[in-house]
């Protein structure tokens, strides 16, 4: 057990902040004094939480996340108590969390929960920098503590794309003939070999009207770390989001965090929770190509189709700049041949060198199969530039 040098308090060994003050706790020992469940004289918690130093952080934030959404039974103010000894344990998932309690409570704590998302952005939290730079402060906000790297607001509706620029940054060969097509990189099957670490599975949890919907979709990894998927997968507010990998590559489970969801472009960008370094460590990033896109060029996906599991379909550009009203701020879309079902939305276009050259988003209603429409590169590129920016 730690002891807190400001209130007195106790904590266990394993927090860095004290539970109660927030100071930053020192490694003096406290006395040796048993803490029974519900004795919060103490600094006592629940009986869950009483076990709590045998789970590592990642594994306590996934009970909490069932908790919070009903998928495990929980005691009144739990969720919030164990979101408050991540917070504490200095993990920025919890410290996120622990400040959405902190804005959603009456009245909301609004100081603590920008207290709490500060720290985690410091530590290289992306959503915590996006939520500190998004909400709406007033004079909440403490002056010493700027608002992104500028000191400013952030502008969420920045991230939408002026899809006339794009369009012209788009050199597609019926405006630049001379461009070089990518060279194969090897056997077709050694290609998809190399970039099957890089493709994920993916299961949102989002509400619909009154009703909770499960969907199922595919992603894949870009560079930077992000994960790139369809905004119609996880749905505009989505509850949970978690991602699997082919089993032969990892057979765990991953919890993602949105980063940007945009409807219009039926783009969302998303990012591991937890230690992103072990999730990425042993994983190709895919490279975005933006221009040179042409008729009867070979591309193929790897993406979950009607939830399966991974699966590769195969194909070429039928036409590299089709017209569409769908998603509403796309201009033009890339059509193939490639045979795709619910569940490969989301799945990247990859061109004959493993770069991205697309998103699959949907299939034509009508269609009896081999139309799929893929929102082109730029589109992302465009949004990651602001993400980044």
């Amino acid at each position: 057990m730690k002891i807190c040098v400001k209130c007195n308090k106790q904590s266990p060994d394993e927090d860095n902040f004290c539970r109660y003050c927030g100071e930053k706790l020192t490694s003096v020992a406290a006395q040796n004094t048993e803490i029974e469940a519900g004795d919060t004289k103490n600094g006592g918690c629940s009986v869950f939480l009483k076990y709590s130093s045998f789970l590592d952080n990642a594994v306590l934030y996934r009970v909490a996340l069932g908790k919070e959404q009903g998928l495990v039974s929980s005691a009144p103010g739990e969720v919030e108590e164990i979101y408050r000894v991540l917070a504490f344990r200095g993990y920025p998932d919890g410290m996120y969390k622990y400040a959405e309690i902190c804005l959603n409570s009456n009245p909301p704590d609004r100081l603590t929960a920008h207290k709490w998302l500060k720290i985690a952005a410091d530590a290289g939290h992306a959503a915590s920098r996006i939520k500190l730079q998004t909400e709406n402060w007033g004079g909440d906000a403490p002056q010493n503590l700027s608002v992104g790297a500028s000191g400013t607001g952030y502008d969420y509706n920045s991230l939408k794309i002026n899809t006339r620029d794009a369009e012209r940054n788009n050199d597609f060969v019926s405006e630049n003939r001379n461009i070089q097509l990518p060279a194969e990189g090897g056997s077709f099957v050694e290609r998809v070999k190399e970039v099957l670490p890089s493709i994920l599975s993916i299961n949102a949890v989002f509400k619909s009207g009154r009703n909770k919907m499960l969907s199922k979709g595919s992603g894949f990894l870009v560079q930077g770390g992000y994960v790139i998927t369809n905004a119609h997968v996880v749905g505009e507010s989505p509850e949970c989001i978690e991602a699997n990998f082919e089993p032969s590559i990892d057979k765990r489970t991953y919890n993602l965090m949105p980063l940007a969801i945009l409807p219009e472009l039926d783009i969302a960008v998303l990012c591991f929770t937890g230690n992103i370094g072990e999730a990425l460590s042993s994983r190709k990033l895919l490279s975005l190509r933006t221009e040179g896109v042409t008729f009867g060029e070979e591309v193929y996906t790897v993406g979950n189709p009607l939830g399966i599991g991974l699966s590769v379909s195969k194909g070429v550009v039928s036409s590299p700049n089709r017209k569409t009203d769908y998603p509403k701020n796309v201009d033009f879309v890339i059509q193939t041949d490639m045979t795709v079902n619910h569940g490969n939305s989301g799945g990247a276009l990859l061109d004959a060198a493993n770069n991205v050259i697309g998103v699959i988003t949907f299939y034509p209603g009508k269609s009896e199969g081999g139309i799929a429409m893929c929102v082109p590169a730029i589109y992302i590129k465009n949004v990651l530039e602001r993400i980044n920016n």
